[in-house]
Order: C-alpha cells, then structure tokens, then sequence
C-alpha cells in the first residue's frame, strides 16, 4: 500500500460549502491531518526497530527485513518530499504567516530525520548480522527531485 496515497487525497477532497473556514486553514487542516500520518508510520518504523534487533541468524529474516525496509523507506521518503511541494504550493498560493509555514516544514523535516536515522541503525544492524549484500536505495527514491532533509536550506532551526 502506497503511504502517499493514503495521506493525500484528503489534501485535496471537497470540503463542506457550509463552513466558517476560509480555504487556507482547510488546506492546513488537512496537511496538518498528512503529517499526522507520516508521524505515525516513522512510529512504527521506530517500532519495527525494536522488533528486529533481537539476534537472529536465518538469511532469509534478514532478507525480509531489508525488504520491507527499503520499500517502506522509499515509500516516506517519497511522502515527505510530495508534503514538501504540497506547503511550498500552499505558502505561494496564500496569504499565510511565514512561521506557519516554517513551523510545518519544520516539524516535517524532524520526522523525515527520524525516519532516517531508524534506517540508517536497521541498515548497519543488517550488515553485521548478515553475510548478505544490504539493498540500499542511496538513501532516496529515483526520482528527479534533490529534496533532502539535511540539505535542505529550510531545515535550520529558527
């Protein structure tokens, strides 16, 4: 299951006509609703983490493991960089608080790190343990996009 499309459509689905809410705060609402689930699924590769440090010497755990962690990572990673487009399309298309925007972005790129950071232990963990190549993706998608959390000028705590 794609994680991108679970936490976007909604992004852009039609809103009650009947609401007090101007267009902006439902757009933040909504990615607001976005980051939320990209919270949750670098909680449950935290979790994951935990699940798999116990020793185990079977090849092919280590290779499901690697598995899944590559396509679950490729996955967020390509989550965070579509939520990084959709704010960067949200602060040139309204009249929004610069700090909003900065905070969101902000809070984003912390748990893009996190997420980094549990793969980075799982791959090193996977290495040790196992007499078998690490599939690794360059620590991105294939995509065009140059987007990184740690490159990112943006990134800077303010």
């Amino acid at each position: 299951m794609n994680i991108a499309t679970l936490a976007l459509p909604s992004l852009f689905s039609a809103m009650p006509t009947t609401s007090t809410l101007s267009n902006s705060d439902r757009n933040f609402i909504e990615f607001t609703r976005c980051l939320y689930t990209l919270k949750s699924v670098v909680k449950e590769l935290q979790v994951f983490e935990t699940t798999v440090k116990p020793p185990a010497f079977d090849p092919d755990y280590f290779a499901q493991v690697n598995s899944y962690l590559f396509t679950s990572f490729q996955k967020l990673n390509h989550l965070c960089k579509v939520l990084l487009v959709v704010l960067t399309k949200l602060e040139s298309n309204h009249p929004v608080r610069q700090e909003r925007i900065n905070s969101y972005r902000q809070e984003l790129i912390v748990e893009w790190r996190k997420a980094i950071k549990v793969r980075q232990e799982l791959v090193i963990f996977i290495g040790k343990n196992n007499q078998f190549p690490v599939i690794s993706d360059g620590g991105g998608d294939s995509s065009d996009t140059t987007i990184d959390p740690y490159t990112s000028s943006d990134s800077s705590d303010s």
